[in-house]
């Protein structure tokens, strides 16, 4: 169980480690993961953190294509 976990931590930090930091959208991406994770300890996965990060991402775009597209 607990090698389980630290694989799953050791993705997650080789993947996020492997982003170049100093793109806006990876500044964005970070910022909109900060509010998934909140300061209290939480049981997420990191399948399931890099969904939800997936889900706000394609949220944001989406958002970000309906006001280019109504003139906003």
């Amino acid at each position: 169980m607990v090698a389980n976990y630290l694989s799953e931590i050791h993705l997650f930090a080789v993947t996020n480690l492997s982003i170049i930091g100093h793109a806006g959208e990876v500044e964005r991406t970070f910022s909109d993961l900060g509010t998934t994770q909140s300061a209290q300890p939480c049981n997420i996965l990191a399948d399931t953190f890099g969904t939800l990060g997936k889900i706000r991402a394609n949220f944001r775009h989406d958002s970000e294509m309906k006001a280019a597209e109504a003139g906003k």
